[in-house]
């Protein structure tokens, strides 16, 4: 919704008009030695410059706020390093695993804009549940987001991961 002429923008401009009518009055009210014509003449003239010149001062101090409603983004980091799939704690499924992660971004999806990446070595969007990466970098990971999503209505970051972080360390988005 972009209104750049708003009631405010009326509201400057009739002040604007008014200044100058009230300048060439100020200066024309007691002229009668000059006929009638050009009287109103430089009245009309005195009061379009002055309008316009305050137009020009003022009118770019009024400002102008348009509203753009964003989803927030909900941001969903998996981990695809190879501890991941190789320890596998008592009692985990890796296939329900797998579901429980796609119904999770389909289930958000309905409120959110979400967006699904995969970490190890290198940043992938999507999931994969192959497990090839050599080692885990969820410091690169926070980074490109940190570059990726500035300015934008980051609501949450989930990160699926064991906690085993082979390179860097773990940074929060600014």
């Amino acid at each position: 919704m972009n209104d750049s002429f708003s009631l405010y923008t009326l509201l400057a401009l009739l002040g604007c008009l008014l200044t100058g009518i009230l300048f060439a009055w100020l200066l024309y009210r007691k002229t009668e030695h000059l006929a009638k014509r050009l009287r109103y003449g430089l009245f009309v003239i005195r009061t379009t410059v002055v309008s316009a010149i305050a137009a020009l001062l003022f009118l770019p101090l009024i400002r102008s706020v348009s509203y753009n409603l964003e989803k927030p983004v909900i941001i969903i980091g998996q981990d695809n390093s190879l501890s991941v799939g190789t320890i596998e704690p008592n009692g985990f499924k890796k296939d329900q695993y797998e579901r429980d992660m796609k119904n999770l971004a389909n289930k958000l999806s309905e409120k959110y804009e979400v967006k699904i990446y995969n970490f190890s070595d290198s940043i992938k969007s999507g999931y994969d549940f192959k497990n090839n990466g050599q080692v885990s970098n969820a410091s690169m990971f926070i980074n490109q987001l940190n570059d990726e999503l500035l300015n934008r209505n980051v609501g949450a970051i989930i990160l699926s991961s064991d906690g085993i972080f082979n390179r860097g360390g773990v940074h929060f988005m600014t």
